[in-house]
């Protein structure tokens, strides 16, 4: 019993090796791949061989047990491997997402590799070679997808079969170069699945690696949350350098007792706050109180006093006033709140662009604040006048590779990106647009990285929950390998000059079935084993079938431009909510400002390509090519992106998406989600008000 015991920690210690040293380079591409994968194997290997030959192994007949004899010498190797792949993993910078799949599935290769040995040899030569070779069947498909792959497997190959030898106990009953072949035969098959298709392995196209990429990110986010209220604060020092506001210990253990699942995500939103902590609180209350005498139509101000929350009454957009009052009506909520006066941007355009002259404004300049009407004008400069003076244009060349976006928070970094101006139309021609330039503490419900606008959950999300309605909806396998778009021509103001140039017109006139065919980019493979590159092509029918993109209604124009925009894309009229989800995929663009059909659709099921320069409160929540996929302002390479997803492939990771961000919907969603997510930032509005923290 007790030499079973021991057979069973062998084989569950170089379990525990294996995920170590798989995980410390399984993502790691390049040439520095080789070396870690090499460099971590080979110091196993030296160290195993020196203690392998300062250790006697007694000779042995056939019949005996396979546990009992070199359980001495396979434990001190074990330990010492174990010893190495976890400093190993400490200075390679390893990670610990997915260590639990990764550790079963060590155990079940080394169960299976120990039973081959056992029926080869009654010694223990399988058991320090099994940690090698379980790591790399374990992480064959990752090791593919590096250039060198093929050299990694090699050498973990005729590493392994080298350790075999090494510790392989000398047998009487057969000779040695018949063990060998006896033990190498079990191993053809993997070696037909390890190393052959090192040459014969499907090449990886990019939209595969981002998914991949993407899953892991929210794996990760998702394992690392607060289990207690005492690591969210010290969680919260960790990333913020500051003490949380007060409330912060009853607002966690709230989310804890409500199962949010991401207590700890709110980057975005709490950084928002930074430029207001620059500015006294004294100072701050001027300008609230400068805002409030100016009665602005578009601003609702509520207030929360002993507890009791009011809003203005008299307003056509109060519905947001009385949504965050709704969302902080439990009484437990209300005894957190402080005595505060808030004001809500009810606009889709966000208002606050702070210039860095009034970063920390002095009474008498609080005392005459601005709003002034950009609408229908060209305010690029204004919206982008704390931008670094020599921020590049993205040149665009005639012969462009398929870029997808891959770093989202560099994409919609509007000062790394002038061309937007030319992309986008709230940057190029907002139909509507009342800009601050000093620091007010307003929330909007969206806005570019330029824009200081406190973010909160909007209440038109909210007003629209119910949207979707499931009985409307289909499942996957019986939608439409389509994209989908109907929209009006919102966006900006469109001009004889402009139109063209507004976002969701560029995109319809680039994809509409009956303007093509049109000028595209592609990848393609020479071989499957070779990289994906870019070629020019001509989209054909099938290509163009793909698409279903059309306007609906032409509006927010001039005489001319509307006359333009009719002829060059007719509109067809407006379809219910559900002619969606007859497709696969379903593209979401930006409006005047945010797309408030992105909830329902996230929720439908279909796959959600999306289309926006504008930041909301679920950014921190929300993965990239796990939960939805980016597009570029330029858009092209999203004929690229639907060649693909009309393949078995494609289709499969389409699926994934599509569910991922269906299940999100469901968990990270909920009504009690949105209030707890407002009752926090409300305490962090409140600190700013409440310096003695």
């Amino acid at each position: 019993m007790w030499s079973l015991i021991q057979l069973f920690y062998i084989i569950i210690v170089n379990a525990y090796i294996t995920s170590l040293l798989y995980r410390s380079h399984a993502y790691v591409d390049g040439p520095s791949q080789l070396i870690l994968t090499g460099g971590s194997m080979a110091t196993v290997y030296v160290v195993l061989a020196h203690l392998a030959k300062s250790t006697t192994i007694q000779e042995h007949n056939e019949g005996e047990s396979c546990v009992p004899t070199g359980q001495i010498l396979v434990t001190q190797l074990s330990l010492s491997s174990l010893g190495i792949a976890t400093i190993l993993m400490v200075f390679m910078g390893g990670t610990g997402s997915g260590l639990l799949v990764t550790f079963i599935l060590g155990v079940a290769q080394a169960v299976q590799w120990s039973s081959f040995y056992c029926l080869t040899t009654s010694g223990f030569a399988m058991a320090s070679a099994t940690s090698q070779l379980t790591a790399f069947a374990v992480g064959v498909p990752y090791l593919q997808q590096g250039p060198f792959g093929a050299d990694t497997s090699s050498f973990i190959i005729v590493a392994s079969l080298v350790m075999y030898f090494l510790t392989l106990p000398r047998m009487n009953s057969m000779p040695l170069w018949s063990r060998i072949i006896l033990m190498i035969v079990p191993l053809l098959p993997r070696s037909m699945t390890v190393a052959i298709p090192q040459t014969w392995a499907r090449k990886s196209h990019p939209i595969e690696l981002l998914h991949l990429e993407g899953r892991r990110q929210y794996n990760d986010m998702v394992s690392r949350q607060s289990k207690t209220v005492e690591e969210a604060i010290t969680e919260y020092h960790r990333r913020y350098f500051r003490a949380p506001p007060t409330g912060f210990d009853s607002w966690a253990q709230l989310a804890l007792d409500n199962d949010m699942l991401l207590i700890d995500e709110f980057d975005d939103m709490t950084k928002a706050f930074e430029p207001y902590q620059q500015v006294g609180p004294n100072v701050l209350a001027k300008i609230l109180e400068r805002v409030l005498d100016m009665d602005l139509d578009d601003l609702v101000i509520v207030k929360i006093e002993n507890s009791q929350i009011t809003s203005s009454s008299d307003k056509f957009w109060n519905y947001h006033g009385e949504y965050l009052h709704d969302w902080l009506a439990k009484p437990l909520y209300k005894e957190l709140l402080p005595n505060l006066t808030i004001i809500l941007n009810t606009f889709d355009e966000p208002k606050v662009v702070i210039d860095s002259k009034y970063a920390q404004p002095t009474l008498d300049q609080a005392s005459n604040i601005q709003f002034t009407n950009f609408g229908k004008t060209h305010p690029w400069s204004r919206m982008t006048l704390n931008c670094p003076g020599a921020s590049p244009v993205s040149e665009v060349a005639e012969y462009i590779a398929v870029e997808f976006v891959a770093d989202l928070t560099q994409t919609q970094d509007v000062c790394q990106h002038r061309e937007y101006e030319k992309l986008h139309g709230f940057f190029n021609t907002p139909g509507n647009l009342n800009l601050v330039d000093l620091p007010v503490p307003l929330f909007s419900q969206a806005r570019p990285s330029t824009f200081h606008d406190l973010m909160y959950p909007s209440p038109y999300y909210e007003a629209h929950r119910d949207d979707y309605n499931e009985e409307k909806g289909f499942p996957w396998d019986q939608k439409r390998t389509s994209l989908y778009w109907r929209g009006s021509t919102t966006g900006g103001y469109n001009t004889i000059e402009n139109w063209q140039e507004m976002h969701r017109q560029r995109l319809v006139l680039s994809t509409i079935p009956q303007n093509g065919p049109y000028n595209i980019t592609l990848l393609e493979q020479k071989t499957s084993r070779s990289s994906w590159n870019p070629y020019r092509t001509i989209s054909t029918p099938k290509l163009q079938g793909l698409f279903e993109t059309s306007v609906s209604e032409v509006v927010q124009c001039d005489e001319e431009a509307c006359d333009e925009l009719k002829a060059a894309l007719p509109p067809e009229g407006s379809q219910s909510d559900s002619a969606s989800y007859h497709h696969k995929y379903v593209l979401d663009m930006d409006g005047n400002g945010f797309s408030g059909r992105y909830y329902r659709i996230l929720r439908s099921r279909s796959a959600v390509i999306k289309q926006t320069l504008l930041k909301e409160w679920h950014d921190d929540w929300l993965v990239p090519w796990y939960h939805f996929i980016p597009l570029s302002m330029q858009g092209s390479e999203v004929w690229e992106m639907m060649r693909f997803f009309s393949t078995d492939e494609g289709d499969e990771i389409g699926a994934a998406i599509a569910e991922s961000s269906s299940r999100w919907t469901e968990t990270n969603l909920r009504k009690v989600d949105v209030e707890l997510v407002t009752l926090r930032l409300i305490l962090e509005y409140g600190a700013l008000f409440d310096r003695k923290q």
